[in-house]
């Protein structure tokens, strides 16, 4: 038997050395970290954290003095493990963190009711289509061409060990030219097997979906395949290779690192949120969220942008006010955007629509719009997506924004960056004008072509305070090529950002044109509970749905912000 490979924090944070000590550091008496979840899932990424200090009660981010240590656990390991330590630390502090993120099982093998339980698919191959395939198996040696041609593999799943003499693309390069459906490699060494089977300079993947499987489970297949002469051997394959929901999970152990150090997650004790992928057709979305823990410093940590098809999944994280976290998703030479760091409360559900219009600019909130007696900070981010206030920036030169700031009809500074400073400001209250101008790519997107959106507000000497700015949030049912109904619904949700309700937006007025700005009608708008609707009677010619929003906050300071080619119509 070929043993697993695993990884142990095998750990003693606190050993009084006024005397002789022994230190025991057993790995036989570590427990795996681990997510039990209500649905199937699997570990995908896992994260350790050991935080200890000498002279802080409670962990914080300016101890510097502190020993911190973060272990991000390879794919090639197929178990994680933690040494409990027994009693709490009595001198300073100490943090054992586990963050976790379990996803709907990607891949499930099994043959004659025999399951393999630790497949995994390889980089630089294809991507197994969603669903469950049944194939035959066979056998091909150490996977060289010359294996092959003995081998009648087309329309087949191809069994081969992995082997020093034949390199990974080698094989996957003899698979495909043999018609191989599936290259199944079976490990030669301990734990999984992770190589790259694209082209050897890295520069393409194989188009062959290729899977190792461990060295026990994988014998024990080419034996069956031996064993069965006459017969065949059906490999049955379920493969989810974007997940239809996933955990983000991560727990704080104060003190010790505790017997129990699986995660158990309980729905009731979650948040839930629904997510929603809405990139361009043909484009490759990328997410994660990074979590907070309170002992770092406040960039976080995450694990590497992971590929995400367009449409739902059902996230499920960690609720409480001590975990905090922040999504982002992008499409890599187009549009990238994140929300704010946020903590969930138990039991709750959210809706978040990633990377869909409509495209526009917008304020985030939070500390990036700061007045102080002789300055003005703002950060303005030019490609919001969807309807929640996401920052959002273009990934290509060929989409711009323009930003400028003017002093009643002075121009203060005009900028190509989110990020507007002007200093040495009057201290009296006088008008201000944020003009910010955007234009896309139709090579990319035929949405939001030409934005323009204008704030004014007036603004004066403060301590230090956030700038009262309007920020609006547009809601429609789209489709996933970013098309409404031709009589859907429209919503405008404005929001004063640093002010408290009752300073909250007066009035809104919208006009929408399905010439693309040439003629504009004005909307009938319904409010309720701080959102204004609108039923869209779209002609049967157009295409494109524009939209001009005028909003204006009881405190003073308004908005008028124009999106040309705001969707599309169905």
């Amino acid at each position: 038997m070929v043993p697993s490979r695993g990884i142990a924090l095998l750990s003693a944070p606190e050993v009084d050395l006024t005397t002789d000590r022994r230190v025991d550091l057993d790995a036989s008496t570590a427990h795996q970290v681990r997510a039990v979840t209500p649905k199937p899932s699997t570990l995908v990424n896992t994260r350790l954290d050991f935080f200890r200090s000498f002279t802080s009660a409670e962990p914080g981010p300016d101890d510097y003095g502190a020993m911190r240590e973060n272990v991000v656990v390879g794919r090639g390991y197929d178990s994680i493990w933690a040494q409990p330590t027994g009693a709490k630390v009595r001198h300073g502090s100490f943090v054992f963190a586990t963050r976790l993120r379990a996803q709907q099982t990607p891949l499930d093998l099994s043959y004659d009711g025999t399951a393999i339980d630790d497949a995994l698919a390889q980089e630089g191959s294809a991507v197994l289509p969603d669903g469950t395939s049944t194939l035959d198996a066979v056998f091909a040696g150490a996977g060289s061409p010359e294996d092959f041609a003995k081998t009648a593999v087309r329309g087949k799943v191809a069994v081969v060990r992995h082997s020093a003499e034949v390199a990974p693309s080698a094989q996957a390069s003899a698979a495909r030219a043999a018609g191989a459906r599936l290259l199944l490699v079976v490990n030669d060494g301990a734990g999984r097997l992770t190589e790259w089977y694209g082209e050897p300079d890295y520069s393409a993947p194989v188009d062959v979906p290729v899977v190792s499987v461990g060295k026990d489970e994988g014998e024990a297949l080419i034996a069956r395949i031996a064993a069965a002469r006459e017969h065949r051997v059906r490999l049955r394959a379920t493969a989810h290779p974007s997940p239809s929901y996933l955990y983000d999970l991560v727990k704080y152990h104060a003190g010790a690192v505790p017997k129990d150090v699986a995660y158990h997650a309980d729905p009731d004790r979650l948040a839930r949120i629904d997510v929603d992928f809405a990139q361009p057709q043909g484009m490759q979305a990328m997410e994660r969220r990074t979590d907070f823990p309170a002992y770092e410093w406040s960039t976080g940590y995450s694990f590497g942008l992971a590929p995400m098809a367009p449409g739902r999944r059902t996230d499920w994280v960690t609720a409480g006010e001590d975990a905090t976290w922040q999504q982002t998703a992008s499409v890599t030479g187009w549009v990238g955007a994140t929300n704010s760091p946020t903590s969930y409360r138990q039991g709750s559900v959210q809706r978040e629509r990633w990377l869909g219009p409509v495209l526009r600019p917008c304020m985030s909130g939070g500390d990036t719009q700061v007045r102080d007696d002789t300055s003005l900070s703002l950060v303005v981010s030019g490609w919001c997506d969807s309807g929640a206030p996401h920052a959002g920036s273009a990934g290509t030169e060929t989409m711009t924004t323009r930003t400028s700031l003017l002093q009643g009809g002075t121009t203060l500074l005009t900028t190509d960056s989110a990020y507007v400073n002007a200093f040495d400001l009057p201290a009296e209250s006088l008008p201000y004008r944020v003009v910010v101008d955007t234009a896309g790519d139709p090579a990319l997107s035929p949405y939001s072509s030409t934005t323009r959106t204008q704030w004014d507000f007036v603004s004066g000497a403060a301590k230090s305070g956030t700038v009262p700015l309007v920020q609006l949030d547009y809601g429609t049912d789209l489709d996933a090529s970013g098309r409404a109904h031709r009589a859907g619904e429209v919503s405008i949700t404005p929001s004063v950002l640093g002010v408290s309700a009752k300073d909250a937006v007066s009035s809104v007025r919208l006009e929408v044109s399905y010439d693309g700005g040439a003629s504009w009608h004005r909307q009938d708008l319904k409010e309720r509970q701080g959102t204004w609707r609108t039923t869209l009677h779209a002609p049967s010619s157009a295409a494109f749905v524009s939209l001009r929003t005028t909003a204006t906050a009881r405190a003073g300071g308004s908005v008028v912000q124009t999106v040309i080619g705001a969707f599309g119509l169905r």
